[in-house]
């Protein structure tokens, strides 16, 4: 597979999937018959239309098309729990229009904002002062973030918390379970932590090396919640074919000794 990828690259253009037996997506975007056909490749959906669209994702988790109001438990095949009826809450209050007619909401500008230091390596100082920016630009002042860190909070209440982790610097181990007092690697022994100079004694010691751990238990119900995400996570089950040809991963003996 490599190989091939080096010597012939990838299908230019292609953005949707749409050459393993898939019908062809059509994508609402709210607009009268407003259509985007996954047949011209070239027509693929933006990322400012990605960011539209999260009105209609919302609706769909919540079970509720074209409402923001709260989900009712008589129309849903199993009542939510707790956790869930306080997410559908706060998805409600987060999505509400920034006013009357807008298609932006609080969640959605929030969400930008936080892809813009993420694609653009975006110092929080300018994130601060494009909010400001928005801030004196806007009439209606009441649904915007009014700092990054309001935008950076509430998108965290979506619950895609991550861990962070000390490692060892040259990634031999990490400082994880029983290893988490330890203060020097017991494989290289090299120094978990930085070394402290004059004035800094009596701070926390700040490690060499860290990751960030993502859980995989809320990433998979938000993922689930939906229908079209439900659609695509469950596509390498659906589109199982006895050819006897490799089209995809999925085909390998490793794949299916995976599952």
């Amino acid at each position: 597979m490599n190989v091939h990828l080096y010597k012939n690259g990838f299908k230019p253009n292609y953005w949707i999937w749409t050459d393993h037996g898939e019908d062809l997506p059509h994508v609402d975007l709210n607009e009268g018959n407003n259509y985007i056909d996954a047949s011209t490749s070239a027509e693929y959906v933006t990322q400012h239309e990605q960011f539209m669209l999260m009105q209609d994702m919302v609706c769909d988790a919540l079970r509720q098309p074209q409402t923001f109001e709260a989900p009712n438990s008589n129309n849903m095949e199993e009542p939510p729990n707790e956790d869930t009826q306080r997410f559908f809450n706060l998805l409600v209050e987060a999505n509400e229009p920034l006013y009357e007619g807008a298609t932006n909401s609080k969640l959605s500008i929030s969400a930008r904002l936080l892809d813009c230091k993420s694609n653009w390596n975006v110092p929080d100082q300018c994130l601060e002062f494009i909010s400001k920016m928005l801030l004196d630009a806007t009439p209606i002042k009441d649904g915007l973030p009014k700092t990054f860190y309001d935008a950076k909070r509430l998108v965290s209440k979506l619950g895609f918390e991550a861990k962070r982790i000390d490692c060892c610097v040259d990634e031999c181990m990490l400082y994880y379970d029983n290893d988490v007092a330890l203060t020097e690697c017991k494989f290289c022994n090299k120094p978990r932590y930085r070394a402290k100079t004059i004035g800094t004694s009596n701070r926390k010691p700040v490690p060499v090396k860290a990751m960030f751990y993502f859980h995989i238990t809320p990433r998979l119900q938000r993922l689930f919640a939906s229908i079209q995400t439900t659609r695509q996570m469950s596509w390498h089950y659906d589109n199982r074919r006895s050819s006897g040809m490799l089209r995809h991963p999925f085909d390998g003996e490793a794949w299916k000794h995976f599952d």
